[in-house]
Parts: structure tokens; sequence; C-alpha cells
């Protein structure tokens, strides 16, 4: 079952440049996988927020009016799609295709999980990490690290840089969602991504 209630609000200005998603993952429960996101975007990129999309009415997301992707969606047959920009400063920016069709690809199709991240052409792209899950499997992949790998039940969090990358306000987030995970109360996962959003710099740092 996809709880739909989404959230959104303005992040201070110090939260601004990174974003943050956190997972709790178990494919033995009825409740398989929560989510807590924050997306870091550019305002004047304009988008839709999370709806129904035209042309595919089952898939349920945010969309990028300019390229046409998502940033993180869900479909109504239980799959979900998440990304975050892979930032390494020692890259030169190129013209690529745009990140945002790998979830929506997913979302649209019905390859599995891991099948899915596989063939994707990571050349195309600016660096990304990209999380899929089929409704079984949870699948992480990087074009930056090189990883395609099925990731087992636990909790996890992802920022701008490789998953497992310890920094403070994800290993925070980890904490908290594993403790309000199992209850799949919707507003205390809220409640922890304005917790998220309040105590830490841009850099991870904790705020004194």
């Amino acid at each position: 079952m996809v709880d739909s209630r989404c959230f959104s609000f303005p992040a201070p200005e110090f939260y601004r440049n990174m974003c943050l998603i956190l997972l709790a993952y178990d494919r033995r429960s009825v409740r398989p996988l929560v989510i807590a996101a924050n997306r870091d975007e550019f305002y004047a990129r304009p988008a839709h927020a999370a709806r129904y999309w035209d042309g595919a009415p089952h898939v349920f997301g945010g969309r990028d009016l300019e390229a046409g992707g998502t940033w993180l969606g869900v479909s109504t047959g239980g799959r979900f799609a998440a990304l975050t920009n892979y930032t390494d400063f020692d890259l030169p920016v190129t013209p690529a295709a745009s990140r945002g069709d790998l979830t929506r690809g997913f979302l649209e199709g019905n390859q599995s999980a891991l099948s899915y991240a596989e063939a994707v052409d990571g050349t195309r792209y600016q660096g990304f990490n990209l999380i899929v899950f089929d409704g079984e499997d949870l699948v992480y992949a990087s074009n930056r690290t090189g990883d395609v790998r099925t990731l087992d039940s636990g909790v996890y969090g992802l920022t701008n840089t490789w998953l497992g990358d310890e920094w403070p306000k994800t290993k925070h987030g980890t904490a908290a969602l594993s403790r309000i995970a199992a209850d799949g109360d919707a507003d205390a996962v809220l409640e922890l991504m304005l917790e998220e959003s309040e105590g830490y710099l841009a850099d991870g740092h904790e705020i004194e």
C-alpha cells in the first residue's frame, strides 16, 4: 500500500544545497519500504508538485517541466524511484541527458529493479545516485562509484555522495527513522524531516 500524502515546505537557506533520502527497508514486512526525502532544486526551474501524471496516470510524483522527468515518484503498482545528483567538483560539467529520465523510465516501465539498473548507460548522465524498488527488491546504482547492487533489509541514508557516506545528518536521520519506521506514521516522518532541516549546515556539520 502506498501512502500518497506529500508535504512541501521551504528549507532554511543553509540547507538548500544538499538532498537527503532516508529509507527503511524490510522485504519481509507488510510495509516493506518507508521513505523520507528532501529535494534541493533550483526554484527558477519549472516543476509540478506531486500529482498523478498526464500520459502516465499510474505514476504519482513531482515533475520537472523542463525535461519531463522526476526526482522521486511512486506507481500504483508499488514501484518507487528516487535520485540525487552526485556532487563531484573534480569533473567538468558537460552536456548530458536529464537524470530525471532515469526515474521516469523505471516508474513508467515494468522491468525488475535490478535489470533496469544494470541496463542504465551511466556515461550519458552527469553524476547520479539512483534508488529503484519494484515491490520486492531495492536496488542502488551510481555512475560515479560504479555500484549496481541489491540492498539488504536495513535503514539507509543518501545525500549527494555515495550510499553509506556517514554525514552527521544521515547518521541522525537513519537512527531516527529506525525508531519510527515500524509504526509507519507519516506525520512522524514529516516531523523527522523538519528536524533534519533545522540542525545542520549544507556541509553536514551540526549547528552549535
